[in-house]
Formats: structure tokens, sequence, C-alpha cells
């Protein structure tokens, strides 16, 4: 007949040998804590770490870059914008037509210098045509179009002709606001549209 499984087990708890305590006690002591690595460090850094701060230098400078450029490009609105205020408020109602269309301009000029040599002379039929195909002036009631009109051509030099001058400094309010920006390449479709015979 087989032992049985209890009669294999010892009925005490094995103990540690006893002829050797202090042997024992000096293994134990002798045995240490596992070496770590030293800590990452972030420097100096790694190339992925270098392209992402290249690409993030580039990048604010670019937008603080676009941002100074389109400041100074929209500059000349803010004062156009001023000096219409002025001419609303400070000039005799009798000069406000001719120097609202004087700064009027000033002011397509300041946008497209391109054309200031070629078109300085500009009125009549051929300003308004700029004017109304470099901002989206449909966009105003017909009458304040009509008082834009009235004051670059030749209406506003009759005797008896009269404009509402708030009609016309809203509508110029608006186109100096409001009209686009061309390149000189994008300019000349507009011009020979509105000028025929301009190069």
């Amino acid at each position: 007949m087989l032992p049985s499984l209890a009669q294999l087990l010892p009925q005490q708890p094995l103990q540690p040998p006893q002829g050797q305590p202090d042997s024992v006690q000096q293994l134990l002591a002798q045995l240490h804590d596992p070496a770590l690595p030293d800590a990452i460090g972030l420097w100096p850094l790694a190339i992925g770490w270098w392209l992402a701060l290249f690409i993030g230098v580039t990048a604010i400078t670019i937008l603080v870059i676009k941002t100074v450029q389109h400041k100074k490009r929209s500059l000349y609105r803010k004062l156009a914008l001023a000096e219409l205020n002025n001419i609303q408020h400070n000039e005799p109602a009798h000069k406000q037509i001719f120097a609202i269309n004087s700064l009027l301009k000033r002011a397509f000029f300041s946008a497209y210098p391109s054309l200031r040599n070629e078109m300085g002379g500009t009125y009549g039929e051929h300003w308004k045509a700029l004017l109304f195909n470099t901002c989206a002036l449909h966009k105003l009631t017909i009458e304040e179009q009509g008082a834009l009109i009235h004051i670059t051509g030749e209406a506003k030099y009759q005797p008896g002709t009269t404009i509402e001058l708030s009609r016309v400094i809203k509508a110029s309010r608006f186109w100096i606001k409001h009209h686009k920006t061309y390149s000189t390449a994008q300019l000349k479709p507009i011009t020979e549209r509105c000028l025929p015979g301009a190069v």
C-alpha cells in the first residue's frame, strides 16, 4: 500500500539549518538593491526636440511678420477713416465733397500704388468704375451709390446740384473699410475693364 500524502509531508514546518546561522545572516547582508540607471535628463535635446523647437520658432516668426505686414498695409485705411471723420466734423459743407473725393483718391493710390503714375489723373466715369470694381459697393443703397457717383464725376461742379453729405460719407467710409487688395497682376484686368486702352 502506498503512503498517503499526509504521511509524506513533514509534520513540522521546515527550519533553517541550525548549524550555520551566522553564515546565512552574512549572505543576506551581502544582498543589495539592484542598481538603477541615472534619470534621463532634458539636456542635450534629442533631434526630435530640436526639430519641434525649430518648427515652433519658425511658425511664431512667420506669424509676427505677417501681423506686422498686415498692420502696415492697413495703416492707410485707419488714417483715411480718421481724416474722413475730420472732414465730416471740421470742414464747411461746401468743401466736404471735394475733400472727400481727394481723400478717396489718396486712399485708392495708397491701396494700389502701382497705378499712381498711370492713372493719377483719372476722373469721371473711369474714376467711378475703378471705385466700383475694387469694392462691393452694390451692398450700399441706391441713394448711397448715387451720392458716390456724384462726387466722382462733374456733377459736383454744377450749380444747383444737391448731394446728401451723410450718404457720401457713408459710401466713402464703406469703400475705405471694405475695398479689396489686389496684386499688380490682378489689377490689370480691372484697369483694362475700367479704362479701355490702359496697359
